[in-house]
């Protein structure tokens, strides 16, 4: 007796110790439940460093496609600098080998077709140059000191206006009178435009000149030129058609040429007037001794500039050109385009990962935390089905003592009242043996029944 009862105590200290470590485990779990995110940190963790490299080589992979870019404008940049000296070099020699044709046909070159076409568009240099500074003076926009400024400024040797008699208003010095002999008929009003340049060693003292009726129709205008003063023009137009010949790409924003003392002999497209500032402050020595390269930004475009030593005859200048960076831009933006995207793709996958793993781990710790409860359920109804079986041990033995008393009073002295016992012991049997079904497997009941009846159900 004493034993079942240690027994059943037993299995009530067993119950109660199961539902402290389930408790145990609950409490647990909260802070436990932070080793669910190792798996998922260590690949984001592997994705970051992979990301980080991506990055890195990304960044040294557009260094390099810049590079490349600068380097292929700047020889793009050279070699339109060395077509425009070419050209310009040209230019040059044939206004020097017309003018010794015309001064020495002996000695010099005969001239062609081309060389006369050239000559042509010099003397209309010469001659707008004369209507230009007409204009200005006529509009009072130069005075005597800016005059004389620019005649030294355009390396000229005589600027003079005469009125309608003939009489001298400004001259920087004294007119020559064979001068005055060929432009006697534009002075009297006979002539529009007197011109003697090319033959001037011959019959001008060495001058060469344009005589122009001035746009008033009021006076004359006279300007001369010497031996340097011709080759100096004859540089500056050489360069100017060459620029303008040379500066047909899309690419190029400026391209001018100054010679040693800054001034601009050509010039063709929009200068920054930082640059024309610079250019005159320039010597040869601080902007011909080498090429030069720089990036500018002009009226919102990206320039990469080039500046580089030039030869034309016998005169060092230095040419400067602006080339567009627009399209290697567009190039290194498309780059930079494609290496975001792949580094949000990464992020993304790297996300997109991270849940799924936190999903599928979740969804495992859950089932594992509902097969524990099932295992602690089963425990608890073995333990209960235990203690039962260990009650109903106990209270079936007086119940069968008490049963074999009463069959020997019955057997003795018959009476009704052992039957109503009877009757409760079988009553209090029927409860101990439901109380004891806790703790039986079921069992299955076979019945017999109609198959057919079945399926028509």
């Amino acid at each position: 007796m004493k034993e079942h009862i240690r027994q059943i105590r037993r299995n009530v200290v067993y119950m109660s110790s199961m539902e402290d470590k389930r408790k145990t485990t609950d409490s647990i779990e909260p802070s436990g439940s932070g080793r669910r995110f190792l798996q998922p940190l260590a690949i984001a963790l592997v994705c970051f460093v992979f990301v980080c490299l991506f990055i890195i080589m990304g960044s040294m992979n557009l260094k390099r496609i810049d590079e490349t870019l600068n380097a292929f404008m700047e020889n793009k940049g050279l070699a339109i600098i060395k077509n425009a000296q070419r050209v310009a070099e040209g230019y040059f020699q044939q206004l020097m080998q017309t003018q010794q044709a015309v001064f020495d046909p002996k000695t010099g070159a005969p001239i062609t077709e081309e060389a006369f076409s050239i000559q042509e568009s010099f003397l209309m240099d010469l001659t707008e140059l004369s209507r230009e500074i007409d204009v200005k003076w006529e509009a009072s926009r130069l005075d005597h000191k800016q005059l004389t400024s620019l005649i030294n400024e355009e390396n000229l040797w005589l600027i003079a206006f005469l009125d309608e008699e003939g009489n001298t208003v400004f001259k920087n010095r004294s007119i020559p009178k064979e001068i005055l002999v060929f432009a006697d008929p534009v002075v009297r009003g006979h002539e529009g435009l007197k011109i003697n340049v090319f033959t001037r060693s011959k019959n001008t003292e060495g001058l060469g000149f344009v005589a122009l009726r001035r746009k008033s129709g009021k006076g004359t205008i006279i300007m001369c030129v010497d031996e340097e003063g011709f080759r100096f023009r004859s540089l500056g137009f050489s360069i100017q058609r060459a620029v303008e010949e040379t500066a047909q790409d899309s690419d190029i924003a400026y391209l001018f040429m100054t010679d040693e003392r800054g001034r601009i002999l050509g010039l063709s497209g929009n200068l920054p007037e930082s640059r024309k500032k610079e250019s005159r402050k320039g010597s040869s020595s601080e902007v011909t001794a080498s090429v030069i390269t720089s990036k500018i930004v002009f009226k919102g475009h990206s320039l990469l500039e080039i500046a580089a030593p030039v030869l034309v005859g016998q005169y060092t200048c230095t040419m400067r050109l602006g080339l567009s960076t627009d399209v290697a831009g567009k190039i290194l933006r498309k780059n930079r385009g494609g290496i975001f995207i792949s580094v949000v793709f990464m992020v993304f996958i790297t996300l997109f990962s991270m849940w799924l793993l936190y999903k599928n781990q979740t969804k495992h710790l859950y089932k594992i935390r509902e097969m524990e409860r099932r295992v602690h359920q089963a425990e608890r109804l073995s333990a209960v089905g235990r203690l039962a079986a260990g009650v109903a041990h106990e209270i079936r033995n007086p119940l069968n003592a008490i049963s074999m008393a009463i069959q020997r009073l019955q057997a003795n002295n018959p009476n009704k009242l052992t039957d109503v016992i009877r009757d409760e012991i079988r009553r209090l049997d029927n409860i101990i043996e439901e109380f004891l079904s806790i703790s039986r497997s079921r069992r299955l009941k076979f019945n017999r029944h109609d198959l057919s009846e079945l399926l028509e159900q």
